[in-house]
């Protein structure tokens, strides 16, 4: 702070021999910026200091951190700041839209020290999960929410050990004083059960302070993957979703001059592709060619270019293929599962409400085909639609898990009662008596649950986009993690009436990326140069660590004074530089000074780098 306020704007004799430090610097200005905005304080943090490498005479100031996050974590804080900024947008509680330029053009850069160090920073964007005072659920989710809320919106979360103690006996006094010494040790073993899910050795989910790797359990993941629902889209997973709408067909469409419906247009790629008229052969005088008397769809020709064009050309064959296997996941159904679960349903007993609205038949209200009784049931085949036997599905609402509301036994009265029928016709099932097991014999597994709490979040995550079906994984850069990238990559639904504005953006950005991807290049290896470690083995460049605000101020200050520098180098004393980073001329130009006041490319690319 005291090298950047001696300086000042570089006025001084004193400091002159330092302006052609600051000139020389000017070349890293754009890498100081990208730096300073790839560790962004995210919505969710109030403050953030990060370590500084700056020049010993203030010339220029870099942040020397790459972050570095877990994907899932990242996409889970993400999940939860659009949630409560959405809630913002909706009611405007504490921000407003803001005026740009905020500062006017002859206001000098705050000085960090004198306006903003002793002022209290603003409360974080950040979701409030449930109180701890409320009754704790007995299948365990409150735990595991209570247990991502305590490391959430921590600036790396995870990199240091888990104290489980937190978790594990905060409720032992209270049950010594109720329930004497059986009661607090049943509860301390039914608290240990519920954190089994989520409990690693040592308590490491990472591989320690580096932020290398990262793995995590089923439980937190499920709670991740909740968390981060309104960024994450289910879509991804069938293949058929994506039919027509995929990278292959896009290049293809592009080659033909087709447009796919609601895929991006492009510019003919061949415009010498001749009219139906001026083609040489045609349907009335091949004698080989297949007659199509009605014109063919732009889906036919793009799914089949070599069968339905004349002349296809740079075409892309194959693709992610025609068809594949539906898939069969509904999804999971929360109410059902939570309503199931305390009776011990588990989540293989529920029938989701998204495939049918199936309704509880009381056993009383039907009758048979053959007009008799419900008492009387093997003469009616099971299967038949006639006899009017509920279907199995536990949908109702009032159902208390009572045994003679269950569905699931009433068809299995059913099939008792077809056993036994004595008639030859109306038996499934013979008694063979050669036959007799052992009485070993035991079923696999027997002792063994068929679900648990934790099946159903974990079938999901099976069928989570990644990187929730993942069980662990490297930490990546925080700006390589795509975030709602593949929204515009996804065939818009006619049913959510997207307004046209919300559609034709969806179309460029989709047409920008497939250029992207048509034009992007294989890597090529090249030696890796740290720029900063080379920076910092001089004696030039000293670190520190300091709030992000105050690097933003300096990097600003810094950028102004070596464009001022370069202006006045140059003898353009009628050009003036405002603090937003205008370029003004201060009198009516003649033509000369109008030729010699020309900057090039560069110099307007920094000053418009710098006014971010």
């Amino acid at each position: 702070r005291k090298i950047l306020a001696d300086h000042g704007d570089m006025s001084s004799k004193r400091y002159s021999a330092d302006k052609r430090v600051y000139l020389g610097a000017l070349k890293y200005v754009p890498h100081a910026v990208f730096k300073l905005l790839e560790n962004m304080p995210m919505p969710w943090e109030n403050v953030r200091t990060v370590p500084v490498l700056y020049h010993v005479t203030g010339a220029i100031s870099f942040v020397n951190e790459v972050p570095k996050v877990i994907e899932p974590v990242y996409l889970a804080q993400w999940g939860t700041a659009w949630v409560m900024m959405r809630r913002e947008k909706r009611d405007r509680r504490h921000f407003k839209r803001m005026r740009f330029p905020p500062f006017d053009d002859e206001e000098p850069v705050l000085d960090y020290a004198d306006h903003i160090l002793d002022v209290e920073p603003p409360e974080p964007i950040r979701m409030e999960f449930g109180n701890e005072d409320d009754d704790e659920d007995e299948d365990g989710l409150d735990d595991v929410e209570r247990f991502v809320a305590s490391w959430l919106y921590e600036n790396k979360p995870l990199s240091e050990p888990v104290d489980y103690d937190d978790f594990e006996d905060e409720d032992s006094e209270d049950d010594e004083d109720n329930d004497g010494e059986d009661g607090s040790r049943r509860s301390r073993h039914r608290r240990n059960d519920e954190l089994i899910g989520f409990r690693v050795p040592g308590g490491r989910y990472t591989n320690g302070p580096s932020y290398k790797t990262w793995r995590l359990p089923t439980p937190v993941m499920s709670c991740l993957y909740r968390l981060a629902g309104p960024l994450v889209s289910t879509h991804l997973l069938d293949p058929n979703h994506k039919h027509l709408f995929q990278l292959p067909e896009f290049l293809t469409a592009k080659a033909l001059n087709i447009a796919i419906p609601g895929g991006p247009k492009f510019e003919p790629l061949y415009r010498d592709v001749p009219g139906k008229e001026e083609e040489d052969w045609n349907e009335f005088n091949d004698v080989n060619k297949i007659i199509i008397r009605h014109p063919i769809r732009s889906e036919y020709r793009i799914a089949f270019p070599h069968v339905y064009n004349s002349r296809p050309r740079k075409v892309v064959v194959g693709g992610g293929g025609y068809h594949h296997p539906q898939l069969c996941y509904v999804g999971e159904d929360d109410g059902e599962n939570e309503a199931m679960g305390g009776f011990g349903g588990g989540c293989f007993k529920t029938f989701s409400s998204a495939l049918n609205p199936i309704l509880r038949v009381d056993e009383r209200d039907y009758e048979l085909e053959s007009g008799k009784t419900a008492t009387v049931m093997g003469e009616d085949d099971e299967f038949n639609q006639d006899a009017m036997l509920p279907l199995v599905g536990e949908t109702d609402e009032d159902y208390e898990g009572s045994e003679e509301d269950d569905v699931w036994l009433m068809h299995d009265d059913f099939d008792d009662e077809e056993d036994a029928v004595d008639a030859a016709d109306g038996s499934m099932w013979n008694v063979d008596e050669e036959v007799q097991a052992s009485v070993c014999l035991r079923p696999l597994l027997p002792s063994v649950p068929l679900s648990t709490s934790r099946t159903a979040p974990g079938i999901s995550l099976y069928f989570a986009p990644r990187p929730f079906n993942l069980r662990s994984g490297r930490t990546r850069r925080a700006i390589d993690v795509p975030l709602i990238g593949h929204w515009a990559r996804e065939r818009v639904s006619r049913e959510l009436n997207y307004p046209t504005k919300v559609r034709v953006s969806y179309q460029k950005l989709l047409k920008n990326w497939v250029l992207n991807q048509l034009h992007s290049r294989p890597n090529v290896k090249k030696n890796k140069k740290v720029l900063f470690k080379s920076l910092k083995a001089t004696k030039f460049f000293q670190c520190t660590e300091l709030d992000w605000v105050e690097v933003g101020l300096q990097v600003c200050r810094q950028g102004h004074n070596m464009l001022n520098l370069l202006i006045n180098r140059k003898q353009l004393n009628y050009l003036h530089l405002d603090y937003n980073f205008n370029l003004k001329p201060t009198k009516t130009l003649t033509t000369k000074e109008r030729k010699k006041s020309r900057f090039g490319n560069a110099f307007h690319l920094t000053r418009e780098i710098l006014r971010l």
